[in-house]
C-alpha cells in the first residue's frame, strides 16, 4: 500500500515535459514556498511499480480552482525503465474523475475513481502492462470517494469513504476534498472486496467507527493477513486503531494513536506499525513518531523526526525508512531526507533532493523520487548498497 499523501494544490499537468534525470546533491536543505508551488508544471495522481519499471498515471487541468462534481480531467500515463533510463508513454487511462486510486493485482494495474454527488456508480478499470491495454470493470456497489485500498490473498479491499451532499466542493493541499457540504451516513465505514479472479465484489462487514474525509484523516496497512486502519474520525474526537480480520469478516478496536493526527504516514518494519508526522488536530506540523506492536496492542513513543512535516513519502529499506519531502511548519515544500534506524533508535539527515519530490517508489535498494522543476518532470534516484550505506546512483 503506497497511497500516498503528499500535500497537493493541484495546477496544469504537462505530461510532455522533458524528463529529466538526477541524483540526490550534497547541497544545503532547500524549501519552496505556497507562491513558488502555484507555478509548478506538473501533476502527477499515482505511481506503481509492475516487474521493476514504474507507471505514473497523472492528468491534465486547465484550471485548478474550483474542482466540482462535473469536473472532468484528460489522464495520460507514462513508464519509467530504470535499466535504460528511458520514458515510454503508453494508453491513456480512461478515469475522468479525480482523485482516484490504483493498486497492483497478480501484475495488473487496478484503478478506482472517487464521485461526488449524485454519481450512480464508480468505475473501476485494469490496466495490462503486456498489452498496454485499459479494461472495464464491475463498479464498486457503494459510490463514494475518499476511501482507502489494500491488497490481501489476491483481492482489492476498499474502506470508508464518504457521499459528499454539497456540489461546491474543490481540492486543496493534498488533493483531498474540501466542501461545507456533509458526507453522507450511509456510506461512512462502508467495506467491500472485489475478487479478480470471479470479477465480483462483495460487501463485508462495515467499521465501528464512524468517520468524516477518511482519505485525509486515516491510514492503512497489512500484517499478518490482517488490515489496520488508524487516523481521527473527525477534527473534535480521538485518534482511533482498529483491525478487520478477513478469515471471520469481523473489525476489532484496539488501543488508539496517543497522539491525534492527520495527513500522517505509516510503515511497517519488523511487524510494528510505526506512526510519523502529519499535522496536529490544531493544523500544526508534527515532529513526533510512535510505534504499534500488535502482539501486545501498545503504543511506544520513539525519537522525533528532526524536522516536522506533513504529507510527505516514506519508503523502507533494510528496516530503516525514509522521511522524504512533504510540508513544514511555515507551508513550505520541504526537500529534506531523513532516515529512521529502529534498531539504533536514532534518525540521520541525507543530502536533500535537488528538486519537489511527488512521489517514491523502490526497485532492488534504490529509492526513485519522482519530482518536478521550472523544466518539467524529474526523477531522481538514491541507492542503499549492500553494506547498508547510503550512496548517490
Amino acid at each position: 500500500m503506497k497511497k500516498m499523501a503528499v500535500k497537493i494544490l493541484w495546477l496544469t499537468l504537462l505530461l510532455g515535459a522533458l524528463f529529466a534525470s538526477n541524483v540526490f546533491a550534497d547541497v544545503s536543505p532547500k524549501e519552496t514556498s505556497r507562491s513558488d508551488v502555484d507555478n509548478r508544471p506538473v501533476d502527477f495522481s499515482n505511481t506503481e511499480v509492475v516487474d521493476g519499471k514504474i507507471y505514473i498515471f497523472g492528468r491534465k487541468l486547465s484550471r485548478f480552482y474550483p474542482i466540482n462534481h462535473k469536473t472532468q480531467f484528460k489522464y495520460e500515463s507514462k513508464v519509467y525503465d530504470p535499466s535504460t533510463d528511458t520514458w515510454t508513454s503508453l494508453a491513456s487511462i480512461p478515469i475522468i474523475r479525480h482523485p482516484f486510486t490504483t493498486e497492483v493485482v497478480n501484475g495488473k494495474i487496478y484503478a478506482i475513481e472517487g464521485f461526488m454527488k449524485n454519481d450512480n456508480a464508480v468505475n473501476m478499470v485494469v490496466y495490462d502492462p503486456s498489452t498496454d491495454t485499459w479494461s472495464d470493470l464491475p463498479p464498486m456497489p457503494t459510490p463514494r470517494l475518499g476511501f482507502w485500498t489494500e491488497v490481501l490473498d489476491g483481492k482489492l479491499y476498499v474502506i470508508g469513504g464518504g457521499k459528499y451532499e454539497d456540489t461546491n466542493c474543490s481540492e486543496g493541499r493534498g488533493g483531498k476534498l474540501l466542501s461545507s457540504g456533509s458526507v453522507s451516513n450511509e456510506v461512512k465505514g462502508v467495506t467491500e472486496v472485489y475478487d479478480p479472479s470471479t470479477d465480483t465484489w462483495a460487501t463485508l462487514a462495515s467499521m465501528p467507527t464512524n468517520y468524516d474525509e477518511f482519505y485525509a484523516r486515516s491510514n492503512t496497512q497489512v500484517i499478518d493477513g490482517k488490515i489496520y486502519v488508524m487516523g481521527m474520525p473527525d477534527m473534535h474526537q480521538k485518534a482511533f486503531l482498529e483491525v478487520y480480520d478477513p478469515t471471520t469478516d469481523t473489525w476489532t478496536t484496539l488501543s488508539s494513536m496517543p497522539t491525534a493526527r492527520i495527513y500522517f504516514e505509516t510503515e511497517v518494519v519488523d511487524g510494528k506499525i510505526y506512526v510519523i508526522g502529519g499535522y496536529s488536530p490544531k493544523f500544526k506540523e508534527l515532529f513526533s513518531i510512535e510505534a504499534y506492536d500488535p502482539t501486545t496492542d501498545t503504543w511506544t513513543t520513539l525519537p522525533s523526526m528532526p524536522t516536522a512535516r506533513s504529507q510527505f513519502e516514506t519508503e523502507v529499506i533494510d528496516g530503516k525508512f525514509y522521511a522524504i519531502g512533504g510540508w513544514n511548519s511555515h507551508s513550505e515544500l520541504l526537500k529534506s531526507i531523513e532516515v529512521y534506524d529502529h534498531s539504533k533508535n536514532t534518525w540521520t539527515t541525507l543530502a536533500p533532493t535537488e528538486n519537489i519530490i511527488w512521489r517514491t517508489e523502490v526497485i532492488d535498494r534504490t529509492i526513485y523520487c519522482i519530482g518536478w522543476n521550472e523544466d518539467g518532470i524529474t526523477m531522481e534516484s538514491y541507492n542503499v548498497n549492500a553494506n547498508g550505506k547510503n550512496e548517490q546512483k
